[in-house]
């Protein structure tokens, strides 16, 4: 299985951008948000949506996972 991180705050309507991902699974990482922050999400799930922007409920509806990260911003380094 493969995966690709996504890190990103949500704006003030509540929605996230979906990246352009070749992996499996999107791990998507929403710092600002309350609760369980990080949910996992698959390729087929969100084909359509990549490059777009989705809101909580879209994402409520397609997570396969969710839980709550307590990162920072230095926790997230690239390939260092």
């Amino acid at each position: 299985m493969t995966f690709t991180v996504h890190a990103e705050n949500y704006d003030s309507d509540f929605s996230v951008s979906v990246p352009y991902f070749e992996t499996d699974f999107l791990l998507l990482f929403i710092p600002n948000k309350e609760g369980d922050n990080c949910v996992v999400l698959t390729r087929a799930d969100t084909w359509e949506k990549r490059g777009l922007r989705v809101d909580m409920t879209w994402i409520s509806k397609k997570l396969k996972r969710k839980w709550n990260a307590n990162l920072k911003a230095p926790d997230i380094l690239p390939n260092a």
